[in-house]
């Protein structure tokens, strides 16, 4: 045969019991009734109506002629009793319906939706479970596509595992030796060239490639059953034997088969069988194949960022996964804390998104526990926009979250959404692997000039800035001079955090009302949604509100507050705190030029490194460093002491 390789194989011994072309035995009525019976007891099977029953009858005659017992009562006592006619009795009463690449736009398909993935599997093995896989043909068909893919792609790997109920059948498969004819005609030419023909004693008879074999497996089980297995499966197979159960059976069977399937795995199954879709959240990709509602079959690219979406509500986890999605991202999704624990257990993600009210334990609690438990992976809370949500949101990020979005964000400014989640992954995928300065030795004031006492000191933040702000000003002196913030946050959160700053910091709270005058030990923050700057009266230095356009997006500007100051020169110390895009540094450029002292948070510090990059890239930055480190410095600063 063209492409086929010659080798020694032993011929399978013939069996019987597989023969399914004789025609129905004359068992009596009640005779049949006790067959059908223990078929449905054994393999779960439906027993109603005629279709195919003669193959079960044919099967038991068979056996009962091998044994030489002519009473059915008396053979199958015989078979319950006897651990080797028990394999045979199974084997009996199963319907094998089995051929090379059966259905084969399945292969096709999968084929080439593995070659479009093919990153995934560069770097682990694509995991394929066969159930109901018979004599192993399915299996070894599966075997037959991953071998010519991996022909292509030498760091392409593969693993198969087939189970059936057949113990008998499934013996067949480990064997892995077929009559040539008529099957070796199913298997299309192109994976021929990884068939191994027998010669001799074996002529007629056919196996595959050894590196094919080596990477598949036989088990004996019960589709009705769960399986424990060691890993999850990309691809679960279960064709054409879903049709021979009750709807109820066929639905346990289904979710049993799920349980199976990695997040983002294909379930494939007969074009004969039926499965309701809607019921296990199920989304139909054409041919029988079938994906859980919301993800994207394979994961997409290995490279791309893993984001795990944790919320109980169908709606949130659906829309958000579709919105990552379709932005690129590798994307999971669970509906409890609990889901959340375990799925992080066996597998790695980028980023997480929490909804913080859930049944069972709610989302702040488990991460305040994950944080205990050494969890690095930045988490985003996604809330609703309630002002009864403040709290919670505020006790979440101080629990150890990067940032939050409000559930309406999803529709009204995904891209907003989508940007933030990126700039939090890039940040953190960079500085992930470098040694964090924090608490490494004595760290000195870096500022080579003996600046002077600033008259104020303004604060520009962002993604992240929340506890940015308080780690940099807790319990800081009550003489100091006045802070003015801009912080981007929702209005609803900004007086809320405002409170909570001052509070820990031991800092007097006056909002960024126009004309107020600033004075020390205090915190100033806008809560409405107005720009803030400062100037000058007489002998005080006031706030001034206005309500133009937006600045980079946003109001109020840290560029606008920052560029108000420049009045002040060297009398201002201007900082910049974690936060995504640009906002700031324009602002901080001009004041340095004026003879202000301008601080940055460093990359290895931020949640996202946005704003105090731009302005360390502009020049506009005399002290780059670490939230501690900037907190020694802005001490010193106050203090007025010698650097």
């Amino acid at each position: 045969m063209s492409g086929a390789r010659n080798l020694a194989i032993k011929p399978p011994v013939a069996n019987a019991d597989r023969d399914e072309g004789t025609s129905s035995p004359k068992f009596n009525q009640y005779e049949c009734a006790i067959i059908y019976a223990h078929a449905e007891r054994i393999t779960g099977t439906s027993q109603r109506g005629r279709y195919r029953k003669d193959i079960l009858l044919n099967n038991i005659e068979r056996r009962m002629h091998e044994t030489g017992i002519s009473s059915v009562t008396e053979y199958l006592h015989f078979a319950e009793s006897d651990p080797g006619e028990r394999q045979h009795l199974v084997s009996a009463l199963t319907i094998h319906t089995t051929s090379w690449f059966r259905e084969l736009p399945h292969y096709n398909e999968l084929e080439r939706m593995v070659r479009e993935n093919i990153e995934e599997f560069l770097t682990r093995p694509l995991a394929i479970y066969c159930a109901a896989s018979s004599t192993g043909e399915e299996v070894y068909s599966f075997g037959l596509m991953c071998e010519l893919i991996r022909e292509d792609y030498p760091k392409f790997d593969y693993k198969i595992l087939g189970h059936d109920i057949d113990p008998i059948s499934i013996a067949k498969g480990k064997k892995a030796i077929y009559k040539a004819e008529p099957a070796i005609q199913s298997i299309p030419q192109k994976y021929r060239k990884f068939i191994l023909m027998g010669t001799g004693r074996t002529e007629g008879f056919f196996t595959v490639d050894k590196e094919i074999r080596k990477r598949c497996d036989f088990g004996v089980a019960n589709l009705r059953e769960k399986q424990s297995v060691a890993v999850l499966f990309d691809i679960v197979v279960c064709r054409n034997a879903l049709i021979y159960f009750e709807p109820g059976v066929m639905n346990t069977i289904v979710a049993n088969l799920l349980r199976l399937l990695k997040p983002g795995g294909v379930f494939v199954v007969g074009t004969s069988d039926f499965v309701e879709a809607d019921k296990h959240e199920l989304k139909d990709l054409g041919k029988s194949i079938y994906v859980i509602e919301g993800k994207v079959p394979f994961e997409g690219k290995s490279s791309q960022p893993r984001i795990l979406v944790v919320d109980d509500s169908k709606t949130i986890r659906n829309g958000l996964t579709n919105l990552l999605v379709k932005e690129g991202f590798r994307v999971e999704a669970v509906s409890s804390a609990a889901e959340a624990t375990e799925f992080l257990r066996r597998e790695k993600v980028s980023l997480i998104t929490l909804d913080l009210h859930m049944p069972g334990m709610d989302g702040q609690t488990w991460l305040s526990q994950q944080r205990g438990s050494g969890l690095q992976i930045p988490v985003v809370i996604i809330s609703g926009a309630d002002p009864s949500e403040t709290k919670s949101v505020l006790n979440a990020l101080g629990s150890g979250a990067q940032d939050y979005f409000e559930k309406e964000n999803l529709m009204s400014n995904p891209r907003r959404v989508v940007e933030g989640l990126k700039a939090i992954i890039d940040t953190y995928h960079n500085k992930r692997d470098k040694k964090s300065k924090s608490g490494a030795g004595v760290f000195e004031p870096k500022l080579k000039i003996k600046p002077k006492r600033p008259s104020v000191i303004m604060i520009g933040s962002s993604t992240g800035g929340t506890e940015a702000l308080i780690r940099l000003l807790e319990k800081m002196s009550s003489d100091c001079p006045p802070i003015v913030i801009v912080q981007h946050i929702n209005l609803n959160y900004a007086k809320p955090f405002h409170e909570r700053l001052c509070r820990l910091s031991g800092l007097g709270l006056q909002e960024a009302a126009n004309g107020t005058v600033l004075k020390p030990g205090t915190i100033y923050m806008a809560h409405a949604d107005n720009h803030i700057e400062i100037n000058e009266k007489g002998h005080d230095i006031c706030i001034k509100t206005t309500h133009m356009a937006a600045i980079n997006g946003v109001r109020p500007s840290v560029d606008c507050l920052f560029r108000s100051g420049v009045f002040l020169a060297s009398r201002a110390c201007a900082i910049l705190l974690t936060g995504m895009g640009k906002d700031g540094a324009q602002g901080m450029l001009e004041l340095r030029k004026k003879g202000a002292v301008t601080l940055a948070q460093d990359e290895e510090s931020c949640v996202v490194f946005g704003m105090p990059k731009a302005a360390i890239q502009l020049g506009a930055v005399m002290v780059v460093g670490n939230l501690s480190e900037l907190r020694i410095e802005l001490k010193s600063i106050i203090e007025n002491k010698p650097t």
